[in-house]
């Protein structure tokens, strides 16, 4: 339901701001009150095209906002929710038009298209005049109201559900062939590079170990250095660190014989010269095992310069090579199961087609019934109406999907009477009143032939064609023999007579 209307700078408005209940609201006013403005307005929050001489003299820009109470409009709430634009029990629609550069819209504050706008609209308001915001032109809403009338909704969604399955195999199946024709040169280079890494031999933990070894080769000579100079100052030089620890803790000896007060921290200086032991013990051991091995090296660096190479081939960190080489295993492994499944797919195709028109010949058939039946209960009405002799006939023709029919109506006149035209169409307002009082039977000798649907141009055209013949002919009774014969005159006949 339309609860508030907000219009500013458009055309002769400069501002207005109308709120709405429930129930009816009329507006009136003289002619150029700004009643069809407000319409224009409404239009345009519902995705009407915008046009820039729309905005107010002086201004530059025009804003329109309109806002619904969704409470009673599921249809529109769940489509709201399948965009992300849901905010609720209400909508509210903003539309702007610039007088330099595109309008803009807006959907409950997110940026939306025209399309988004009318595919709102749609659900939101009938607009019942010169427009094209009427559902009963639809021919979706046709079908609606007929599955409703005739109780089909069921095998509708039938319908729709095994559309939805064939769409899915045939796009499957449609994607599957393209690719044949590649998949030889891929399955092909998926072998090789997976061949490739896989001789590599290593894993993410490996190459990771493999480029600390590497560091630690390349630096061994600081190692060892380092280590060796350590070890002589905490215990082999002299003095070390081992004995002045070991010096200091004699004399704590003596000094606690003295003051039992410092036994904590002979026991702290004996224990830091025990754990000195240990370290340089440590080192020692170091340094017995870390002999330097050029060739060791050598290798090293080799096997991690392959690994480089590769990663930087295949564009990953080096540690994601194991991944890369997973998932190229699995793509060789897809794309060697794809021969039999599109055969597999194919049959499925075959299945998902054969079931879908199934059911939509049984929806064709069910609404063509209901249609009759339709047809013959609106007849009988209009003929309490007035409309004697008027007559409603409903039916359905198929649409652009193969099995898919759509509905349609149009009023029938007294038999033997020229019809007019379909019903579907978009008409003016001349055409929606027309549509809306039936054509009345004319008296006899008085019924007017309609060419409906000729081109205006050729209309004329023969009308010219038309009076000029006539004129011709009474220039040639007044003035016998004036003229010489041309291609609109007949030649003289044989034996030097009148032409016929």
């Amino acid at each position: 339901m339309l609860t508030h209307i907000l219009v500013k700078d458009l055309a002769i408005v400069s501002g207005l701001e109308l709120d709405l209940g429930a129930g009816m609201t009329a507006l009136t006013g003289e002619t150029g009150a700004g009643k069809s403005i407000l319409i224009d307005a409404l239009g345009l929050v519902l995705g009407d095209k915008a046009d820039a001489q729309l905005v107010r003299t002086g201004c530059k820009r025009a804003e329109i906002i309109a806002g619904f109470d969704l409470r009673a409009s599921l249809e529109a709430r769940d489509w709201l929710a399948g965009q992300d634009l849901d905010a609720g029990d209400e909508c509210l629609v903003r539309r702007l038009l610039m007088r330099q550069g595109r309008s803009r819209a807006y959907i409950n504050g997110h940026p939306a298209t025209g399309v988004q706008l009318q595919g709102l609209g749609e659900r939101l308001v009938d607009i019942h005049g010169q427009h094209a915001h009427q559902s009963l032109l639809r021919a979706a809403h046709q079908r609606d109201l007929l599955d409703d009338y005739g109780g089909t909704d069921t095998l509708a969604a039938q319908v729709a559900d095994r559309y939805r399955a064939y769409r899915e195999h045939d796009q499957r199946l449609e994607r599957l062939r393209t690719e044949s024709a590649d998949r030889a040169a891929r399955l092909e280079l998926l072998r090789y590079q997976v061949e490739e890494l896989a001789d590599l031999g290593l894993n993410a933990a490996a190459i990771r170990e493999l480029d600390q070894e590497q560091k630690r080769l390349a630096n061994l000579g600081e190692l060892q250095g380092t280590t060796g100079r350590l070890l002589q100052r905490l215990y082999e030089d002299e003095p070390s660190l081992h004995a002045e620890l070991s010096h200091a803790g004699a004399d704590l000896e003596t000094l606690s014989g003295l003051d039992e007060r410092l036994s904590a921290t002979r026991e702290l200086v004996a224990g830091a010269a025990i754990q000195v032991e240990e370290a340089a013990a440590n080192l020692r051991r170091y340094l017995d095992e870390s002999d330097l091995d050029p060739g060791l090296l050598e290798q090293v660096e080799q096997r991690l310069t392959q690994v480089h190479d590769l990663a930087r081939k295949y564009r990953v960190p080096p540690d994601r090579i194991p991944e890369t080489l997973q998932a190229m295993r699995a793509e060789l492994d897809a794309l060697e199961r794809d021969d039999m499944a599109l055969e597999t797919l194919a049959a499925e195709h075959d299945r998902a087609r054969a079931a879908l028109l199934t059911a939509a010949e049984a929806l064709s058939d069910a609404r063509s019934r209901t249609a009759q039946r339709l047809s013959e209960t609106v007849t009988k009405a209009m003929q309490g109406l007035g409309m004697g002799g008027r007559t409603l006939r409903g039916g359905s023709h198929q649409g652009p999907a193969r099995g898919g029919h759509c509905p349609g109506a149009r009023p029938g006149g007294i038999p033997g009477q020229r019809q007019s035209g379909p019903a579907h169409a978009t008409p003016g307002e001349g055409g929606l009143r027309g549509r809306a009082v039936p054509d009345q039977p004319r008296p006899p000798g008085r019924h007017r032939r309609v060419r409906r649907g000729a081109d205006p141009g050729l209309r004329r055209s023969r009308c010219g064609d038309q009076r000029r013949r006539g004129r011709d002919r009474r220039q040639s009774a007044a003035h016998p023999g004036r003229g010489a014969p041309g291609p609109l005159r007949h030649p003289p006949a044989p034996g030097g007579g009148p032409g016929p």
